[in-house]
């Protein structure tokens, strides 16, 4: 495993275009969507009622609020913008992975590579993105209304937090190993390998590849532990960079987990 940590992160050292441009995506869109719900959500807590006012008149604001949402057209704006940003996240997002993969396969000048990706691989990769987050998304509808009823009849916030525990590592697991298995149909796509290989891989080094990706997320789990524990000490500029920086530590991250595997790929797959 030593061997594929390192040599993963020697390749995706040489990623910096591609990490570049998910950067540029996460900042614009987070940005114009942080613009987007200061200016609706922060102008309606604007109006809440201050805590110094009686009971009532928070319940006259919630019906009020409510009424306004379900027997009037107000909300219609608001929530077509919302499905705009993410079909926008979901429709591009395809696009900047199918660059990263195919920046780490091939060899020659970094942006045009990338961009050849997004051409060669764009399509096939929406359609997995879709399916990936399709599949993700079934178990919801058997743990939504359980996750429901342990809410509505938990007695404390400690068996709340009992009660959904299971729930919510259920979840993350499923969709870490869903997303491991997708990785490898990417890589498979990306070196014109059959499919079936790719999933034959992915089960037979079963163990291996979890184990790969568990040490990058120890690591990246890591970083962020140390980013908010010095954010309490070292309050002021230095805070201020830290924040500003650790985004972009996050992508090359998340690019050294893929550069891990494909590793991993290239020499189980010959």
């Amino acid at each position: 495993m030593r061997y594929y940590l390192k040599d993963g992160l020697q390749l995706a050292r040489r990623q910096s275009f591609a990490i570049g441009v998910m950067f540029l995506f996460q900042f614009f869109w987070s940005m114009l969507f942080y613009q987007f719900i200061q200016d609706h959500v922060v102008s309606v807590m604007k109006r809440f009622p201050p805590q110094q006012l009686a009971i009532e008149r928070v319940d006259l604001f919630l019906n009020e609020s409510a009424l306004l949402l379900f027997e009037t057209e107000l909300a219609q704006p608001f929530l077509w913008t919302l499905l705009f940003f993410i079909l926008a996240r979901f429709v591009i997002s395809p696009f900047i992975t199918a660059g990263v993969y195919d920046s780490l396969h091939s060899e020659g000048p970094r942006g045009t590579i990338f961009i050849q990706g997004m051409k060669r691989l764009s399509a096939f990769f929406t359609i997995l993105f879709w399916l990936r987050s399709l599949l993700t998304a079934i178990p919801l509808y058997w743990l939504i209304p359980v996750a429901m009823q342990r809410i509505t009849y938990a007695d404390s916030y400690l068996s709340l937090a009992l009660g959904l525990m299971p729930i919510l590592l259920g979840m993350m697991v499923y969709s870490s190993l869903l997303k491991l298995i997708f990785i490898y149909i990417q890589l498979a796509k990306t070196t014109n390998t059959r499919l079936l290989m790719a999933l034959l891989i992915s089960f037979r080094h079963f163990l291996p590849i979890c184990g790969l990706a568990l040490i990058v997320f120890s690591v990246a789990a890591a970083f962020g532990l140390l980013v908010f524990t010095s954010s309490l000490y070292w309050a002021g500029f230095l805070a201020l960079v830290i924040y500003l920086v650790y985004p972009l530590l996050q992508l090359a991250l998340e690019v050294w987990g893929i550069s891990v595997q494909y590793r991993f790929w290239q020499e189980k797959r010959l």
